[in-house]
Parts: structure tokens; sequence; C-alpha cells
């Protein structure tokens, strides 16, 4: 297969058929900007550091999870604090992550998430989906907002397995 096959099926590269190297080429630096920028979310979720949100979200941020939605960067850091309190030792994988370049400064992320943790004393798995909307702003490139969606979370022993399959 030629590369002119695999870039006309290329979804990010679709309607870039015309474009200039310049602009494909800043397409794939904001795509791989939103990667990293995702990775050191799951870096600061596994250091719990509240402090180092305001390098992720925008002032303006919204998060959504099933027990509402938080709005504007105090929430949000009010939000994670309290779950970094609750939680021990971590380790968060952020998987299978498509992007979807909506505009030169807004990208959408849609991700599988798995983390192992300590929590009450118990060793725990989850796992679920990210929904992340990504936009450059003054202060860079930030996170404007978050979906998160956690069908399973639970101790280890017990396992998985009842969820069927």
């Amino acid at each position: 297969m030629g590369i002119n096959s695999a870039t006309t099926r290329c979804a990010m590269c679709a309607e870039g058929k015309n474009a200039t190297v310049e602009e494909r080429l800043a397409r794939l630096e904001l795509v791989e900007a939103a990667r990293q920028l995702l990775a050191h979310y799951a870096e600061v979720m596994d250091r719990r550091d509240p402090a180092a949100l305001s390098a992720l979200f925008a002032p303006d941020a919204i998060v959504r999870t099933a027990s509402g939605e938080r709005k504007g960067f105090a929430e949000v850091e009010a939000f994670y604090s309290r779950h970094f309190a609750t939680v021990g030792e971590v380790r968060h994988f952020i998987t299978n992550t498509r992007v979807t370049v909506e505009s030169p400064r807004r990208v959408v992320c849609e991700s599988y998430l798995f983390y192992v943790a300590a929590i009450g004393g118990e060793s725990t798995v989850g796992w679920g989906d990210y929904r992340d909307v990504l936009e450059v702003r003054n202060e860079g490139l930030r996170i404007v907002e978050k979906s998160i969606t956690m069908p399973y979370r639970g101790p280890v022993v017990p396992g998985w397995g009842h969820l069927g399959g």
C-alpha cells in the first residue's frame, strides 16, 4: 500500500488533502501536544498533586462525572483534591487515544482509562473512558472539558468476572 492510499484513509488527514506541508505539520504537532498533555494528566493523578492541575486545565474548565459537574478551576481543583485525599499509591493508564482535530486550536481526545490503586486499604482497579476537549489558550494547550465515565471500580479480590462477557 502506498502513502497516498494510507493518507486518504487517515481520519486526521481527511480534510487536509490539499493542506500545505506547514499546515499538516502544525496539525501533527497539535495532536502530539494533546497526547503529551494527557500523559502529563496521568502523571499528576499518580503523584496526587493538586498544585500541578493549573498546568493542565483552563480557568473555565468543566469536569463531568457520574457524581456531577464542576465548573471553573476552583471547583475542578477542589474535586481533585478531595479525590487525592482518598487514594494511596496509584498508577493511571490512558490508552487507545483517538484525537480529532476540530480546528487549529481545538482537539477532542477519546481514550480508555485503567488504574490500579490503594483505596481504603484495599487493592483496587477501575476502568472507563475519558472524553477531553482541549484548546490552545494564551497559557498554552489546556483541558476545557473532561468527561469521565467509570463503569467499574472495585477491589481486586472478587474480580470482575461477574460482569459477563
